[in-house]
């Protein structure tokens, strides 16, 4: 990899910082599931941060045993994750957690556009399902430095990234100023096609594709036909498994070089 320009770095996250400052919080209100945990919903969009039939759950089911699960306990234990929407961390702490209790060391990148302020993050009820020590991790998430590799656990780096995906991804950002080679893993969790049609591109994916480790996945709750078809123009292959409560199918692609 070539040598990041310094300057162009330090320009980078001087524009982030101040448009993390100034942008406007979008409007959102807080919601319960049915399972209990929290979510929000963007009226902007007029869709939930999470499936309504339950936000711990569904991400538990997407996420980590179709994500993480479905890569990582293989021979290699280091996993490098990209995750396309932070929101309110859910699959961020998720994550902390089954790299605690599993031995897995994770380097863990998340974008988000439109980051959460402290006070809606205080609303949210995560922590009341896991054991103390996470109340104090869920917290140091959302509170730690964006645009900057922090270390929450010895085995655990988070990067989280005040931008929008497409310019990222266009601008070959993860590469050339948060130094990713490849991605393991991918939590793609946007909203939906239909509220945010340009994330769900061949473009995009093809981009997320060719930084894919060979054997890597992509993971997503969209089984739409449009989404498929653009994961299979990008080189994925594409299977559709079970999904959550109150949803039929989801979506695993994968990278695999013949």
């Amino acid at each position: 990899m070539r040598e990041r320009d310094n300057f162009a770095v330090a320009k980078y996250y001087i524009q982030h910082l101040y448009f993390t400052i100034m942008e406007p919080q979008p409007h959102i209100e807080h919601i319960l599931t049915a399972d209990g945990s929290s979510s929000f919903f963007s009226n902007d969009y007029n869709e939930s941060y999470h499936s309504t039939n339950g936000a711990i759950s569904e991400s538990n089911h997407i996420f980590m045993k179709n994500g993480l699960y479905h890569h990582s306990f293989r021979d290699n234990q280091r996993v490098t994750i990209f995750e396309q929407g932070f929101g309110t961390g859910l699959n961020t702490i998720l994550t902390i957690k089954e790299a605690i209790e599993n031995n897995i060391t994770i380097d863990y990148f998340s974008v988000e556009k439109h980051p959460l302020d402290i006070q809606m993050i205080n609303n949210l009820n995560y922590i009341d399902s896991f054991d103390k020590e996470f109340k104090s991790l869920f917290f140091d998430i959302h509170k730690c430095e964006w645009n900057k590799r922090i270390e929450i656990l010895p085995n655990f780096s988070l990067t989280k990234i005040d931008d929008d995906i497409e310019d990222l991804l266009d601008e070959n950002r993860l590469q050339n100023i948060f130094n990713i080679s490849s991605i393991d893993v991918t939590y793609y969790d946007a909203f939906s096609p239909e509220r945010q049609p340009q994330l769900w591109s061949k473009k995009i994916f093809s981009h997320i594709f060719k930084i894919t480790s060979d054997g890597g996945i992509l993971t997503t709750y969209s089984s739409k036909g449009v989404v498929k078809q653009a994961l299979r123009d990008s080189g994925f292959i594409v299977k559709r498994v079970k999904g959550p409560i109150g949803k039929r199918h989801i979506v695993i692609a994968q990278k695999i070089i013949s």
